[in-house]
């Protein structure tokens, strides 16, 4: 049973967590409103990488459920695996009118439904390593340029620092929680 400065320092730190949280889906609500912005894009979603190198849905704009678990179901391994072969390519975008393409085939219906005409995924990166992917839509024609390749980079980075530094901080966290219980232990 916990006595009650345990129970206050659990409830803090509970209270802590969900402030860092809500803080960090800001963060990322921010930058996929950006790149919306930015981009003249009519959706945008981030999907963050776990150690086991699955893709979890973080983040998402403008785009309907069905469209998210469409995408989560059909089109972001093969962007990841894309990514991985071509690690230094800034975009990866799926051609929806090319009937050869097996990416396009499997969201041909969806993408048809809701009038997109344009899907790229753009790796978020920091050095050395891909902590995920955005994911940017366009319901009209849309030619990248150079300029929007390098704001999609770089707001592309700003969700892999934020998730870095997400997980550098719950990794302290961590480290200073089992460093009091052993403080504890050691007073007893």
């Amino acid at each position: 049973m916990l006595d009650d400065t345990e129970a206050g320092s659990l409830s803090q730190e509970l209270r802590d967590t969900e402030t860092e949280r809500a803080s960090r889906q800001r963060l990322f609500d921010e930058v996929l409103a950006s790149v919306e912005l930015v981009l003249v894009a009519d959706g945008a979603a981030y999907w963050r990488e776990e150690g086991d190198h699955s893709l979890v849905l973080t983040a998402s704009r403008s785009l309907p459920r069905h469209v998210l678990d469409t995408f989560d179901r059909n089109v972001t391994t093969p962007l990841q695996s894309i990514m991985q072969r071509w690690p230094e390519s800034p975009l990866v975008a799926a051609p929806l009118n090319d009937p050869d393409n097996p990416i396009a085939e499997e969201i041909r219906q969806i993408t048809e439904q809701e009038g997109i005409v344009g899907l790229a995924g753009v790796p978020c990166r920091v050095p050395g390593e891909t902590l995920g992917m955005l994911i940017v839509v366009h319901r009209r024609p849309h030619p990248w340029t150079v300029r929007d390749l390098g704001l999609a980079t770089g707001l592309a980075g700003q969700l892999a620092t934020a998730t870095q530094n997400a997980r550098l901080f719950q990794s302290v966290r961590s480290l200073a929680n089992r460093l009091a219980g052993i403080h504890e232990l050691s007073l007893r």
